[in-house]
């Protein structure tokens, strides 16, 4: 369902969402994921998910590192996700 999602910013949210286990409820939460990994699931090369995590990460919602993602503020990711 989430890969169906036209705009890549809301899909990169959605799956991020899934994968942390905390698409409907949960706080802050670290995964060991790629960006190019996370590409991969999103039907999208590494640099526009790269931008799109900068995005992200200036907003506060999310941090980057090496091979990790963490989510900082999944109810933000959850508002993107929806549209809304």
């Amino acid at each position: 369902m989430d890969l169906m999602i036209k705009d890549s910013e809301r899909r990169v949210a959605a799956v991020l969402l899934d994968q942390a286990g905390c698409h409907h409820a949960g706080g802050a939460v670290t995964m060991h994921l790629s960006q190019a990994d996370l590409g991969e699931m999103v039907n999208l090369s590494r640099h526009p998910v790269g931008a799109i995590l900068a995005d992200l990460a200036d907003r506060g919602w999310v941090a980057c590192g090496y091979r990790t993602i963490g989510i900082l503020d999944g109810d933000a990711l959850r508002r993107l996700a929806n549209g809304g």
